[in-house]
């Protein structure tokens, strides 16, 4: 799939108009590109479908599995079952994946969970309540978004961590209830305006008044003085030499943060859900929060 859509370009919104040798679609001059004869239907990047951009649309995603191997059902099926077994997550997830896209996304989280009971198959999709925040929701196998739960991927069905307990599935019938209305973390595509902070539009095409932000003073972290930055800090000169060393850009002090997220979790405790992470997801096909 292509990348973001954050609304018309230049020559989608019809600023752009012919000059000299031409602009736009038919780089004829003497008219904006809006209203140019040529100009191509436009399609969305989040259904595929023409006639709307991806921050107005309302339909299902179209999942891009083209990432995930090729393998037919009866053997990404067996793949599934030895992976339970061994409680191989890395090897699940793969199996899961091939299975729903040699089913051509055809099979819903409850009828996944449904098959995994009928055949024993230790592997339990447990569909329990997250605070998002705003770009991000839950999407099933199918595409559609703003489901209620998130689903994470478990080898039992019952909670191994005290903080998992709260907002636990009470039965299986409640496991297989909550999959209806659950999907994985996506991200929804859209754009946040950093005007209004409303989602599908950016600031530039925002329609309500700018709002004004108080702008933040320079800070200087050597000496912690404002109205200077530490280059030019006389206390960093006169303590080293003009430059500086430490935590700043060192990997043995404060390090760099790799999400902001908590650590997947894989210490045997029979889950390998991704912790609470909110991830980008456009080609795992529903299943890339292990």
């Amino acid at each position: 799939m292509s990348g973001w859509d954050d609304g018309p370009t230049q020559v989608e919104s019809g600023n752009a108009i012919g000059h000299g040798g031409g602009y736009g679609y038919c780089k004829e001059p003497g008219h904006m590109a809006k209203e140019c004869p040529t100009k191509p239907p436009m399609s969305c990047d989040n259904c595929g479908e023409e006639g709307h951009l991806r921050k107005d649309c309302t339909n299902a995603r179209k999942i891009d599995r083209s990432g995930v191997a090729d393998m037919a059902a009866e053997l990404a099926w067996d793949m599934i079952k030895r992976a339970a077994a061994e409680q191989d997550a890395n090897d699940a997830k793969e199996g899961i994946q091939a299975y729903v896209k040699a089913l051509n996304g055809g099979i819903t989280f409850r009828e996944l969970q449904e098959a995994f009971i009928h055949d024993k198959i230790n592997i339990w999709l447990i569909a329990t309540e997250r605070s998002l925040i705003e770009i991000f929701t839950n999407m099933d196998l199918q595409g559609n978004m703003g489901k209620k739960y998130t689903v994470t991927y478990r080898f039992s069905e019952k909670p191994q961590r005290p903080r998992d307990i709260e907002g636990w599935p009470k039965s299986v019938d409640e496991i297989l209830a909550r999959l209806d209305d659950a999907g994985d973390v996506v991200d929804t595509g859209k754009p946040k305006c950093s005007n209004c902070d409303e989602l599908g539009h950016t600031a530039k095409q925002c329609t309500q008044e700018k709002v004004v932000r108080e702008a933040k003073g320079l800070s200087c972290y050597n000496c912690g003085a404002d109205g200077h930055r530490i280059r030019d800090s006389e206390q960093s000169e006169n303590d080293s030499g003009g430059h500086f060393d430490g935590n700043t850009g060192d990997s043995g002090g404060v390090g760099w943060d790799n999400g902001g997220g908590q650590p997947k979790d894989n210490g045997g405790d029979g889950s390998w859900d991704n912790g609470g992470n909110q991830s980008q997801n456009y080609g795992g096909g529903g299943v890339d929060a292990w």
